[in-house]
């Protein structure tokens, strides 16, 4: 019987973190980010925001990236925020690999590890989400391609 309890308990604490997950992702500002100088990232929530969650170990991550720097012009008056648990350095790497660090539509961010399942969930790299005025528009799990993204745009 203890096993059960035990059991129905952990069910109930994991459902009750993807239900949350849930109520966070749909607003932006529940989303706490900081910028590669280790400063809180602040959201314009007037504006339309791509966020990005990446690894920057991750094969289609790079290609997720490359894509996205080829139709770089596309994206003008949106801003590009990627997304990673890694430490700074690493995300700092992958942004000066990409050559999107460079662009001032993109910004490069970390999120802790416990709030990056607690704002997102369960999450599969890459996975892109977008937002209007705040509010989540779409979201796109694994690599997508870039003419995808910018559709749900429109």
């Amino acid at each position: 019987m203890l096993f059960f309890s035990t059991l129905t308990y952990k069910i109930n604490a994991i459902l009750d973190l993807k239900e949350t997950a849930n109520i966070n992702l749909r607003k932006l500002q529940s989303v706490e980010l900081v910028d590669l100088d280790s400063t809180f990232y602040n959201f314009d929530l007037s504006s339309d925001y791509v966020l990005i969650l990446f690894d920057p170990n991750c094969e289609h991550c790079y290609d997720q990236a490359y894509s996205i720097s080829d139709t770089i012009k596309g994206f003008y008056g949106r801003k590009l925020v990627w997304i990673s648990s890694r430490n700074i350095s690493e995300i700092k790497s992958f942004s000066d690999s990409t050559r999107l660090g460079s662009s001032n539509l993109c910004d490069f961010t970390k999120i802790d590890q416990n709030k990056l399942f607690g704002t997102f969930g369960s999450v599969v790299i890459p996975q892109v989400f977008i937002y209007r005025n705040g509010n989540l528009l779409a979201q796109f799990k694994g690599y997508t391609q870039p003419k995808i993204i910018l559709k749900s745009l429109e």
